[in-house]
Formats: structure tokens, sequence, C-alpha cells
């Protein structure tokens, strides 16, 4: 692994990845299939992922889009975006090329991420957009950047002033989708708020120390990330399922 260089960082908020990281570096917090991830390896990807980003002109304020399934991919893009102070667009994989590109349009994000087995259709529909970049995550195309290639910038530490608020789309039944966000956290006392309105709305999600995380619920939706947030926060671990089968849920 390379050597992490080190920023000037906010203090580690109590309750974030920064913080489980230090705090139990080897415990699994995401497992997903085959594949698992430690809270130490996941904020490392995310600081390489956050270097990568403002390598290429991503900056505080932008969104990114992400069109994934369940997947570890998209936790290590939060946990790099909430470290830039950046939002993340949650993009419906099943959307249309021409829907994706209303969303990306309409919602004026600067990066785009997918995981489609055929990201090629896509592009015409990225061509008219003033995208920083676009990122495929498992398969090589001709104008993506690779997932890898992002993961190979140097790991320079930084620390993250809240979550990064999740933008997700209406089905636009009654016309056109529309994006709704939270508001931004503007400082530490922000955050906390915001964490204790979320803890006091999130009902039946686990969220005491020692609990596990079952996550079937697409992250387009505000539920998946809730869910998530709502772990991290305890700093439990997670299972993720990519799609939701009954047999493999058992």
């Amino acid at each position: 692994m390379k050597n992490e260089l080190v920023q000037p960082v906010q203090p580690v908020r109590p309750g974030s990845l920064e913080h489980w990281a230090s705090a139990r570096p080897q415990q699994v917090a995401i497992h997903e299939g085959t594949r698992s991830l430690t809270w130490g390896d996941w904020n490392a990807a995310s600081n390489r992922l956050a270097q990568a980003l403002v390598e290429r002109g991503i900056a505080a304020g932008d969104i990114v889009a992400v069109s994934s399934q369940i997947r570890i991919e998209w936790a290590v893009l939060s946990g790099a975006l909430a470290k830039l102070g950046c939002s993340i667009l949650g993009v419906n994989w099943r959307l249309t090329p021409n829907e994706v590109g209303y969303v990306l349009s309409n919602s004026g994000a600067r990066a785009f991420v997918c995981d489609a087995a055929q990201p090629a259709p896509l592009l015409e529909a990225l061509r008219p957009l003033e995208l920083k970049l676009a990122v495929s995550i498992d398969v090589a195309t001709e104008g993506y950047e690779t997932w890898e290639d992002l993961l190979s910038a140097q790991c320079v530490a930084r620390s993250s002033v809240a979550e990064a608020p999740v933008i997700v789309y209406t089905s636009g039944t009654t016309g056109l989708p529309r994006g709704v966000a939270p508001p931004v956290p503007k400082s530490q006392q922000d955050a906390k708020r915001m964490m204790e309105y979320f803890a006091s709305i999130s009902g039946n999600i686990p969220s005491r120390e020692g609990d596990v995380t079952f996550v079937t619920l697409p992250f387009s939706h505000g539920a998946g990330p809730s869910l998530v947030r709502s772990a991290v926060i305890a700093g439990n671990p997670m299972v993720f399922l990519r799609r939701f089968e009954p047999e493999e849920a058992l």
C-alpha cells in the first residue's frame, strides 16, 4: 500500500468512517458476497478515491451521480464524497440512457459512476453534459475511466465534517422527476443535530452497538443509504446483498 500523506483535516467525528477506521481498523465493516472490507481499508480506499476526484477537478459542493446496485464501491464513493464536502446522487440503475441524461442534466452533476454491464449505450446521453469524468466500475469501456485507475491515486488522509448528503429523484408520476436532498451541514454542530434527527426518525433501523445490518434496499432510494448511515454511526458491520433474492437472503 502506498504511504499515506496527511493533509490538514477536520477533527474526527464520533461515529464517522474515520473514527471507526482509527478505533477498529482490522474489523470487517462490510460483507458483500465473497468480498469484505474492513473499516481501515474502507477509509483508505475512500481517501484514495477522494484524491483521484480532486485531481480531476471535483470540489466541495459538487454532485457526483452513481448508478449501481448494492455494492462495496457505493460505500467507498460515499466516504470519499463526505471527505470532499460533495453530495452523492443515487441514480436508479434501471433507467434508460435518456432518463439518466435528464437526471444528470437537471441535477447539475459533475461526475458519473456506474456498474452497468454495458456502459457504452449511456455515452450518447452523457456527451452533451459538462461532466468532469465518467467512471465504469466493472467494464473497461472507451469514454470511461476505470475504478481501478481512480483507486491507484495517492492515499491522502482526509476527515469529513458530515456524511455526504444523498440526493434522490422522484418517480415523475405527475410530471418530470425532481431531485430531493437534505440540507448540507456547515459545521460540526450542524452535523450533530442532523445525526440526532436521523436517529430520531430511524424507527426500526438497527442502530444499537453490536447489531448487524442487512442492506437490501436500493441506494437510489433514501432507505438504503439511511441503513448504511445508521450502521456507521453505531460502528456496526453490514451485509450487502447486491440484488434481492429470497433464498440468498435467507
